[in-house]
């Protein structure tokens, strides 16, 4: 080999030397810049899951358990059902044809999250209010979770997607609320003044009449002799002075009749007897 090839191979080499000094002091190693966690329970969130429904099992502070029970059969799951009895094997257990998993959460409640529930709503026969006005829908106040009860079911959204909860633990952004029960049919049991004593479902209630109070009805058909045609339902509008003790009625109010006896009427609607032609 001449001087010239030594001194090229000499170059290479030097080269070759830098480069690796320059890869192994300067170019890191890759890494993974997150870690996605897995729920323990993603074969049975088996899209993007955002949102989660279930009955309210506790409420301690600010957080809230809330589970559901999911009834599936064993195909929906990816499980082979068991093949035919092989005498090489000995017999097989056959697997259930249905199998329940309980999920459950719990359920921060932050300062920003947002609690609500559907309006309820009272259908007025008049559109024309009196002075003062009455609402046809009831917007319900500013809620807390001292509004979330036991044994409710309730809707939760958050930002978190469920599969990917490494435990049980999320933040809700919005929790809505079922309905309030705004109405009740029941008995007048007695009349003080502007209270009705009214008895429904073995409970005894007393409800107010207020100034704005709508006492209304459809009235019923009358029956015309033949071969005149009943007249249709028309709407009618009643007082005070026609309720009388004994009357069934329902009561239309903006609260929730299972959780108080003690209401002011929106609306009544008495069941009095059909008009004479």
């Amino acid at each position: 080999m001449g001087s010239k090839s030594k001194k090229i191979a000499a170059l290479a080499l030097v080269a070759v030397i830098f480069l690796a000094i320059f890869f192994f002091t300067q170019v890191k190693p890759f890494k993974r810049s997150t870690t996605i966690t897995v729920s323990p329970d993603i074969l049975y969130l088996t899209s993007p899951v955002t949102n989660f429904s279930g009955v309210v099992d506790d409420i301690a502070g600010n957080t809230v358990t809330v589970s559901q029970t999911i009834y599936y059969q064993p195909y929906q799951m990816g499980i082979t059902p068991p093949t035919p009895n092989n005498p090489s094997t000995g017999p097989i257990t056959p697997i259930s044809t249905s199998i329940v998993k309980k999920l459950t959460y719990r359920v921060t409640v932050g300062p920003n999250t947002q609690i609500s529930r559907p309006e309820a709503m009272v259908i007025y026969l008049f559109p024309s209010p009196p002075a003062g006005g009455f609402p046809t829908s009831l917007t319900s106040p500013k809620l807390t979770i001292s509004d979330i009860k036991k044994g409710q079911n309730i809707t939760i959204s958050t930002n978190t997607d469920l599969r990917t909860l490494a435990d049980n633990r999320f933040t809700a952004v919005n929790i809505r609320l079922p309905p309030i029960v705004n109405t009740l049919t029941g008995k007048i049991v007695a009349i003080a003044g502007n209270t009705l004593t009214v008895k429904a479902r073995e409970i005894t209630y007393q409800v107010t009449v207020t100034a704005n109070t709508e006492i209304s009805r459809f009235n019923p058909m009358v029956t015309l002799p033949s071969p005149q045609q009943p007249a249709p339902h028309q709407p009618e509008k009643l007082s005070l002075t026609d309720l009388q003790p004994n009357m069934q009625i329902t009561v239309y109010t903006n609260q929730d009749v299972t959780a108080t006896q003690t209401l002011t009427a929106l609306r009544i609607e008495p069941q009095l007897p059909p008009a004479t032609p």
